[in-house]
């Protein structure tokens, strides 16, 4: 019998997804990604060209918990890994595909995620999703609300992974978390993931590595 909590979890999580509009773009079994059209509530300058406008659409990446590679009871290691980088780029080239055709998409000019993880240092989290072609954007909340906003934003990622993948909370602490955005050009999407775009292997068990590594202090996005 299933944990009753758990199940709690995975249906306060379905209807958000309901009422956030997170689409699943493909039946694929091994996509780990799902995404939301959205418009930028306020004007965001990242770095890299990326500037967005109050009102500008974009696509808004999540993802699909129930796809993700269950890890070991003892944490992350390389084959786990390994496998979810291997999920995760097959996923970006599923995404450019549907993008390239999806005509209500054509004016998003981004993709935006958002991901909790422990405070790390950020210049190697940096390096890890810029060699997937992501900008990193990761602000300090200002203020008591927003403060207590990102508490409860936190503990809904934290009982995500509690409810798909417990083994990551090995070495996590909810208080300790902190949250990134991530940003990616659509043309650069394309341009990395889309059918002309070959996957890229130089330095890939470096790669591997940083995510193991990353990821045995745990990580979410919404």
């Amino acid at each position: 019998m299933k944990n009753p909590l758990r199940l709690s979890v995975y249906a306060i999580d379905a209807l958000i997804r309901k009422l956030s509009k997170v689409e699943e773009f493909t039946d694929d079994a091994d996509c780990i990604l799902r995404f939301s059209l959205v418009t930028s509530p306020t004007r965001a300058k990242v770095s890299d060209g990326i500037e967005v406008e109050a009102g500008q659409p974009l696509v808004e990446l999540h993802l699909w918990n129930e796809h993700i590679p269950v890890m070991p009871p003892e944490g992350p290691d390389l084959e786990w890994g390994e496998k979810f980088l291997k999920k995760l780029r097959y996923s970006l080239h599923l995404l450019a595909d549907y993008i390239r055709q999806e005509p209500r998409l054509r004016e998003a000019e981004f993709l935006k995620g958002e991901m909790a993880f422990p405070k790390v240092k950020e210049k190697q989290f940096e390096e890890l999703i810029n060699r997937l072609g992501f900008v990193l954007d990761s602000r300090e909340p200002k203020g008591i609300w927003e403060h207590f906003a990102e508490f409860w934003e936190n503990f809904y990622s934290w009982a995500l992974i509690w409810a798909f993948n417990p083994a990551s909370l090995k070495k996590k602490s909810l208080l300790g978390m902190c949250r990134y955005r991530i940003w990616m050009r659509k043309e650069e999407l394309l341009r990395r993931y889309g059918r002309e775009g070959a996957p890229s292997v130089q330095g890939r068990n470096q790669h591997i590595e940083s995510i193991t590594r990353i990821l045995a202090r745990g990580g979410e996005t919404k």
